[in-house]
């Protein structure tokens, strides 16, 4: 193939990229919408999310990737910067956030890690709030990564573990086994106990915070479906 015909199809495949990525970016924020005004949502642990939002400094989100669906319609948009990863899924779920009024960082613990982590820590002084999610972006799920306890250790920010459940919804047979609530059905939206990381930690206690905030994300997540089932 000669270099001009190369370029031609190369443009020709960046345009059909960015049709796609428009278009799905939009489907998908229309669906989150329409369907996040019809849930029944109840919030149980809402008071460790106001006192995270009264106490004035930023803080950490942290929802397991598959459940991050509740927590998209309840945070306040603005306010939240998302830390999304590079990999080839990053670019589509960025422009979905940029729909929903979210600022976001492009970057993971696998990929232009240390450029996001200076503009995480950036913002942190001016008392952003983070969204992350922790066993992402490719897994295994429900297995916290190192990067969100090694951000708030930098920062001083404490993590405010967040999960929600659906009575009824679709599972999709993804790696995270993402959760779609259905319209109009009762879920929940559950909040733990703030997670405050030491500044200085040895291995040991730096694995023990990464098992602490594991352990909390299962226990609300579990909490969260035995309230919407009950």
């Amino acid at each position: 193939m000669e270099q001009r015909d190369f370029d031609l199809a190369f443009l020709e495949y960046a345009v059909k990229q960015k049709v796609w990525l428009f278009l799905c970016a939009g489907l998908a924020w229309l669906v989150l919408v329409a369907i996040g005004a019809t849930l029944r949502l109840r919030v149980v642990g809402g008071r460790f999310h106001r006192q995270m939002l009264s106490r004035g400094g930023g803080f950490i989100y942290a929802i397991w990737h598959g459940r991050i669906f509740l927590p998209l319609c309840f945070f306040p948009g603005p306010r939240i910067t998302g830390l999304v990863s590079q990999h080839r899924d990053g670019e589509l779920i960025k422009r979905i956030l940029t729909r929903l009024g979210y600022k976001t960082v492009r970057g993971s613990t696998t990929s232009g890690g240390t450029k996001a982590l200076k503009e995480l820590l950036f913002q942190s002084r001016r008392g952003t709030i983070f969204a992350v999610t922790p066993d992402g972006p490719k897994g295994p799920a429900k297995k916290v990564q190192p990067g969100v306890i090694f951000l708030a250790q930098r920062t001083g920010m404490p993590i405010l573990p967040a999960s929600g459940a659906a009575r009824k919804r679709k599972f999709f047979a993804s790696w995270d086994r993402f959760m779609l609530p259905l319209p109009f059905s009762k879920s929940v939206l559950v909040f733990g106990p703030p997670i405050f990381v030491k500044p200085s930690l040895t291995e040991t206690e730096f694995h023990q915070e990464c098992l602490n905030l594991e352990r909390s994300l299962n226990e609300i997540t579990e909490l969260a479906e035995r309230v919407c089932q009950g």
